[in-house]
């Protein structure tokens, strides 16, 4: 069928450094995005810096101009940008880019308007998902997946950790 099954399905895309990890997750998301028709849909994509956040924003809107058939709302949750609720959102199709970092405190503190918006999370994209198995970054995964029941989808150069037991987790 091409959906991305089960619900709550997990796995890691591993590829070079360079080679195209965020453009082929991004292609994940564009078909996510456009395999439900008309019904709400939100991508949630987390990453550690900045930069990564804004570079998850510029491939989106470059692939979606190609091969997106709805209108998406793109909304950024990092820094400087304003906190969004669940009433800032006005399409039914959102691709969120969020870091790490600015979702830590407000999950930890259950902000009733982060929970809300995390709640409708369908697929999350975790770039640089090696380094989500540290315990403050683990717990926002946890967080977003316990809320939302979304799929996961990890992005990584190097699955490898330094203790075996976090390879496995």
């Amino acid at each position: 069928t091409g959906r991305l099954s089960p619900h709550q399905a997990r796995f890691i895309i591993q590829m070079p450094t360079g080679s195209g990890k965020t453009r082929t997750a991004m292609e994940l998301i564009a078909h996510h995005l456009n395999e439900n028709g008309g019904q709400p849909c939100r991508v949630m994509w987390l990453a550690n810096v900045e930069e990564l956040c804004e570079q998850a924003i510029s491939c989106f809107l470059e692939i979606w101009q190609h091969v997106g058939k709805y209108s998406v709302e793109v909304q950024r949750l990092w820094g400087r940008y304003p906190k969004p609720t669940e009433a800032s959102f006005k399409e039914n199709k959102q691709f969120l880019v969020a870091s790490l970092q600015s979702l830590r405190r407000p999950l930890a503190n259950k902000d009733s308007d982060v929970i809300s918006v995390i709640s409708m999370t369908t697929l999350l994209i975790v770039d640089e998902c090696h380094i989500a198995v540290a315990p403050t970054y683990a717990r926002v995964v946890e967080d977003i997946n316990f809320t939302s029941g979304c799929r996961i989808i990890g992005l990584t150069a190097t699955p490898g950790r330094m203790m075996e037991d976090e390879t496995a987790e």
